[in-house]
């Protein structure tokens, strides 16, 4: 009975995993949830069918206390020290939470890797929902955040429309890669991927339109469909061409992909972007490397977050910020050398390559939409290879089979 409660307030937490725009006293339901979870969940017991082992859980501690230790490090070097301790609490309390949570899942057996997919995958699914019911009948407008409603762009359940587009990016490929793994739900999972596709039309984020389309090409070369890999490049070649030739498509992404073809380099997102890197990395001198700079958003080259994570972490924390997102990625990426199934390495392909496209384009060092999903499918797919540690004496391993629901 207490793990079926403890089942059902873990499912409720994953689901909120990427709803971030609900939010009590300007905090996360899922940031507020998380340490309630992981209490309940590690007071169940390890079952002989838990997919982990407590090693697994070495790895992205290393990447934790690298941060921290960066963090500590910048604290010579910040000019203010108030919201530089603040924000390295925050980075580092989320990071051990989301890893630590995926971790006590699987070795306590509390899902099986096939519900959390779904989980995950559902959590996105009604977030899109949302934005499309935004962007067609106005409806859950309340949801968003002023100036962002007034971009014309929707961000479903999320606080932006590029969160929206990483959600609905990694829903859309966990859909696919559940449609080759659980062929009994096949229907379910294509109409999960078209809602969370289509929801790209209303949050109009263009790196996950790329993202989500490298995705599917990654996952084609993974399973050696090249057909499948033609058919996609037809299409895109195809839409391209005529976004390029016509304006009659309606919609906020449409218009977007037009303006792009276009304008190409000229494209203002393009050009911000590009000058706030480029500031950022005239800004990277031999203290910044050894030392970072900390944080103080006042400071921030152009006034803004860095789009991109790795130069973020070096900027702020150093060569140790930079050295602790490695240790966090090839957490994730270990498991492509596991022996899990070659249709969940695939969904891990897919969800990597999502992951690595928001990463470098976007402000993801602190976005739980863009890391749960990883730290969870990593927890899962990742430890695959320490199966074998818990067969009973005298029984032959099998090959990895992920754990199916409890009774």
């Amino acid at each position: 009975m207490y793990r079926w409660l403890v089942r059902g307030l873990a499912a409720v937490t994953l689901l909120f995993s990427s709803w971030s725009a609900l939010r009590i006293a300007d905090l996360a339901i899922f940031d507020l949830a998380a340490p309630l979870t992981l209490g309940a969940a590690l007071l169940c017991r390890r079952t002989d069918t838990s997919a982990a082992v407590p090693g697994s859980l070495k790895l992205p501690l290393i990447g934790v206390g690298l941060l921290l230790l960066g963090g500590y490090v910048a604290l010579i070097t910040c000019s203010d020290t108030e919201e530089h301790i603040q924000k390295v609490t925050v980075l580092v309390l989320a990071f051990t939470a989301m890893a630590t949570l995926g971790w006590v899942f699987a070795d306590r057996g509390i899902f099986s890797v096939t519900e959390i997919l779904s989980l995950l995958c559902l959590s996105g699914s009604i977030g899109s929902g949302i934005a499309i019911l935004q962007g067609r009948l106005g409806m859950f407008v309340g949801l968003m955040p002023a100036k962002v409603e007034a971009w014309g762009r929707m961000s479903g359940l999320t606080q932006h429309p590029l969160e929206a587009g990483s959600v609905a990016a990694f829903s859309a490929v966990i859909a696919l890669g559940l449609v080759i793994y659980k062929k009994g739900w096949m229907r379910l999972f294509i109409v999960l991927a078209a809602l969370n596709v289509y929801s790209m039309e209303y949050s109009a984020s263009l790196t996950a339109v790329f993202a989500f389309c490298a995705a599917v090409v990654a996952i084609a070369i993974f399973f050696r469909a090249w057909l499948f890999l033609g058919v996609m490049a037809t299409l895109t070649i195809t839409l391209g061409g005529g976004l390029a030739a016509t304006s009659s498509l309606p919609g906020p992404l449409a218009s977007r992909l037009e303006t792009i073809l276009q304008l190409g380099g000229n494209y203002t997102t393009v050009q911000i972007r590009e000058r706030q890197l480029r500031q950022t990395i005239g800004q990277v001198d031999g203290s910044t490397i050894f030392l970072g700079n900390g944080y103080n958003m006042a400071k921030l080259p152009d006034g803004k977050e860095i789009h991109n994570g790795f130069l973020a972490a070096l900027f702020h924390f150093g060569i140790l910020g930079l050295a602790s997102q490695c240790v966090f990625i090839w957490y994730f990426l270990r498991g492509l050398l596991s022996n899990a199934s070659r249709e969940l390495r695939g969904i891990l392909v897919g969800c990597a390559v999502v992951f690595l496209l928001e990463y470098s384009t976007g402000p993801a060092l602190a976005r739980r939409t863009v890391w749960v999903p990883m730290f969870l499918i990593a927890a899962y797919i990742g430890s695959a290879t320490s199966t074998r540690s818990r067969v009973p004496v005298g029984q032959t391993a099998a090959p990895f089979a992920p754990v199916e629901p409890y009774a």
